[in-house]
């Protein structure tokens, strides 16, 4: 019901149905649910609080991990466990690459965690191997929007971003983004 209120645009309706979810039994997905909910209202805090409860409850999902390190980075949290998070992230997303080397969203993420970091090079050389995949989703394409936008290259990052506009990104979810 949380994700059917939260889709309707009723968020603060969301949070009390995900809040309810996870009183009755603590679930992954519901307290990753609220965390992203969290942090499109930008309550980064609350945000960093539920990934790290999901993440206590399954440590596997890289993307969970960058949300984290996005949240604690936005929070004012100290350096250290933001760094901490996006690492694990990377380490995780480097594996998920193993299995899967043409999956361009999780390139893209690669990009956007290693522009977090201030790690230009890293940052752009992943994202020119997402721009050679024939995968390149809307969410592959704001990642790497992100990340040009996170190193500087406004012009790139426009580009990329009308690139996942145009392969229907929701242009909410882009115009709204905290690293655009």
């Amino acid at each position: 019901l949380g994700a059917t209120l939260k889709h309707e645009d009723r968020p603060a309706e969301a949070v009390k149905m995900y809040r309810r979810s996870i009183e009755l039994e603590p679930a992954y997905r519901a307290l990753n649910n609220l965390a992203a909910l969290y942090y499109a209202q930008r309550n980064f805090r609350e945000s960093a609080e539920m990934y790290r409860k999901a993440l206590e409850l399954s440590g596997k999902d890289f993307i969970v991990w960058g949300s984290r390190g996005q949240a604690l980075l936005h929070s004012g949290a100290p350096r250290a466990e933001v760094e901490n998070s996006l690492r694990r992230a990377i380490a995780l997303g480097e594996q998920q690459l193993q299995v899967h080397p043409d999956y361009a969203e999780t390139l893209g993420l690669l990009a956007l965690y290693h522009a977090l970091l201030g790690e230009k090079e890293a940052a752009l050389a992943r994202v020119n191997q997402a721009m050679t995949k024939s995968s390149v989703t809307g969410a592959a394409a704001a990642y790497c929007a992100m990340a040009y936008e996170l190193t500087g290259d406004r012009a790139n990052a426009v580009r990329w971003a009308q690139k996942a506009l145009d392969s229907g990104y929701a242009w909410k979810d882009l115009g709204t983004d905290v690293e655009m």
